[in-house]
């Protein structure tokens, strides 16, 4: 006999939840204004040259996070509802079965 499976439906309710939140607050960083600033204020230096990139990679990279996390996010809500319906499925065929349906 195989060993069953048990899923937390709230907890994976909140996971989406909190990527959801997590993905929200990546896309509002602004990591090139950071770099523009170092930058600017090292002028002619070769770190001002080593971030001459950075800016617009950096920005790049932040929306990409933004996006797997929202991407996450939506997996784990769709997983978290497919799980509370079968559970339901499954209590409702059980209860059909009990009442001699």
């Amino acid at each position: 006999m195989s060993e069953g499976m048990e899923v937390d439906v709230a907890a994976l309710a909140a996971l989406a939840g909190d990527l959801a939140a997590d993905a929200a607050e990546v896309a509002t960083l602004a990591p090139a204004e950071a770099v523009t600033a170092a930058r600017s204020a090292l002028p002619g230096s070769d770190v001002a040259a080593a971030l001459g990139g950075l800016p617009d990679a950096a920005a790049v990279a932040c929306r990409a996070s933004a996006d797997g996390l929202g991407a996450m996010s939506r997996a784990a809500a769709l997983d978290a509802a497919a799980y509370s319906a079968t559970e339901h499925a499954t209590a409702t065929g059980f209860g059909v079965l009990e009442g001699g349906n």
